[in-house]
């Protein structure tokens, strides 16, 4: 059942880093929604914008922090107000001056090399993120939110995280000239190892597909499956341990070889690629995704959330939908999930890099795998659930 939020409740939200909003005798403006969705989403953009320049964040305030020293009570009452907020910005300045020299990950391209999977070069179409690095509880750039992946760990230690969501994959394919290349592809395939961690509502489904396509076309590769989220109407086994099983085991060593991309390949060598897009537009996306789109038929809150959610207009439909994942946590239904977390869970916390993309170049990558780059699994603009729903 999805609580309704009491008078003055303090929630805890892994998007809103459990601020509290009171919304009593507040009327809502379709602009004042959107800027609530940007904001309830936007630790989405920090990975993104961190792979170009560094942030700093150090003034972030969240109830999950655990880089900056908690003050007892008794310090609070005998000092004054601006006594502690100086002691808060001595210490932070300690901090930020002992994460000088923090390696933040090598976002280098390599010298002479002409794909789209070079990050950061001339022909590069994405940029180098180190999730581990990014949510080191000492300096990481999201160290503020370390405290939402202890959360995401248990739940998956459980097997209580995403019940009746789609399986957590990681395809992938070793792709020479040989391949046999589709009539949109003029010239010839290179020699490489790619993979993909798939984060959803970025043209994921799509990009999947291709991959099992081009293993028909003489390319070597699989699929791993990092977790298969239990059904809900089944007796949930919370003491299996959903991180020590065979395939689990086996996409930890994949995830192993996840390397920068390069000229000459190891045996166990490949490079690890993400798709991100706009969060704003992608929890709109997620909405009709969520209440039973293709995919999701099953997820078991479906029905539910179109019954609480579905309003006259369109800007109460997204107004209940924000406050519903605000007052319920992200973590409900996997679209939900931020892109952020989407990404570490499936790399397993491991300190790897990810080739991270725009949602623009999917078009580029999939015809990078062999595919219609104008092929569409599931097309946000075709009139289906969300279309229906608003």
């Amino acid at each position: 059942m999805l609580r309704k939020r009491k008078d003055n409740e303090d929630i805890y939200s892994l998007e809103l880093s459990g601020t509290k909003m009171s919304r009593q005798g507040r009327k809502r403006t379709p602009f004042m929604i959107i800027t609530v969705i940007i904001f309830a989403v936007v630790v989405g953009f920090y990975f993104f914008t961190f792979t170009s320049s560094t942030l700093n964040l150090d003034n972030t305030e969240s109830k999950t922090n655990q880089s900056i020293p908690k003050y007892d009570s008794s310090y609070i009452r005998g000092s004054s107000p601006q006594g502690a907020v100086d002691k808060t910005y001595t210490q932070s300045n300690e901090v930020l001056d002992s994460c000088a020299t923090f390696d933040h990950g090598d976002t280098t391209p390599v010298a002479g090399l002409d794909s789209v999977f070079n990050c950061n070069s001339e022909y590069g179409k994405c940029k180098w993120y180190f999730p581990a690095r990014f949510f080191d509880k000492s300096c990481g750039i999201g160290r503020d939110y370390t405290g939402h992946i202890d959360i995401l760990k248990d739940l998956h230690q459980k097997r209580l995280l995403w019940l009746d969501g789609p399986p957590i994959v990681l395809p992938w394919a070793s792709i020479t000239p040989n391949v046999i290349a589709h009539q949109f592809r003029k010239e010839p395939f290179p020699t490489h190892n790619i993979s993909m961690t798939h984060v959803h509502k970025t043209g994921g489904t799509s990009l999947v597909l291709a991959f099992s396509s081009i293993l028909n076309k003489r390319a070597k590769g699989k699929r791993h499956l990092v977790y298969q989220p239990p059904r809900s109407r089944s007796k949930v086994q919370t003491n299996t341990n959903s991180t020590n099983n065979r395939s689990y085991n086996a996409a930890s060593s994949f995830l192993n070889g996840a390397v920068k991309y390069r000229s000459k390949w190891g045996p166990y060598d490949h490079t690890l690629f993400a798709v991100i897009r706009d969060p704003a537009e992608r929890f709109i996306s997620a909405i009709g995704q969520a209440t039973g789109a293709y995919g999701s038929a099953g997820n078991g809150i479906g029905d539910q959330l179109r019954q609480e959610c579905v309003k006259g207009t369109t800007s109460e439909t997204l107004s209940c939908f924000v406050d519903l994942v605000q007052n319920n946590g992200t973590l409900i239904e996997v679209h939900f999930t931020p892109m952020v977390y989407e990404i570490s869970f499936a790399t397993m916390w491991k300190d790897i890099p990810v080739a991270v993309f725009p949602f623009e170049e999917v078009p580029t990558l999939m015809n990078e795998l062999g595919a219609n780059p104008d092929s569409k699994k599931k097309d946000g603009h075709a009139k289906g659930k969300l279309l229906e729903l608003l």
